[in-house]
């Protein structure tokens, strides 16, 4: 008896070095975002413009594990989830 696994695509966003290096330095996320892309992709490819209002977008605290992306995915409630290292207090200053 088999049974019925789920295979993922899983695929990652990789920064080029100078982007590492000024979120090092002490610029903000918010920063960093505006000026390589990040909302870019959210705004282009996704159709995301704002992400306290759109309904395209929702966030999932990470205490709840990586099964709760899979869980909102595999229901159908959402299409995509994406998983974020956390971010530090000096990056959100």
């Amino acid at each position: 008896m088999t049974k019925n696994v789920k295979t993922y695509n899983r695929y990652s966003i990789c920064f080029k070095e100078k982007v590492v290096e000024e979120v090092s330095s002490g610029s903000s996320i918010s920063e960093v975002s505006r000026k390589y892309g990040i909302r870019g992709v959210l705004d282009k490819i996704l159709d995301i413009k704002d992400l306290r209002t759109s309904k395209r977008i929702d966030f999932v605290g990470g205490i709840r594990g990586l099964e709760a992306l899979s869980k909102r995915v595999d229901s159908g409630e959402m299409a995509a989830a994406f998983a974020l290292y956390p971010v530090s207090m000096r990056q959100l200053i």
